[in-house]
């Protein structure tokens, strides 16, 4: 990963479900930390609403 960002300084992380999936692109938002998945999508996979993983406005 360190490689990519010294070649692409503008990566950003995505969140990985615990699935193992990826969310689709419309599913995400961008947050300074990274992408995380929108609360609206929380339902389509297997993780809570409190997670780490989905996006909190107030504190991303």
């Amino acid at each position: 990963m360190n490689r990519l960002v010294l070649r692409w300084p503008e990566t950003m992380s995505l969140p990985v479900m615990p699935t193992g999936s990826i969310p689709n692109p419309h599913q995400l938002v961008k947050t300074r930390s990274g992408y995380k998945l929108d609360p609206a999508y929380v339902s389509s996979y297997e993780v809570k609403a409190s997670s780490r993983l989905v996006s909190h406005p107030q504190a991303d």
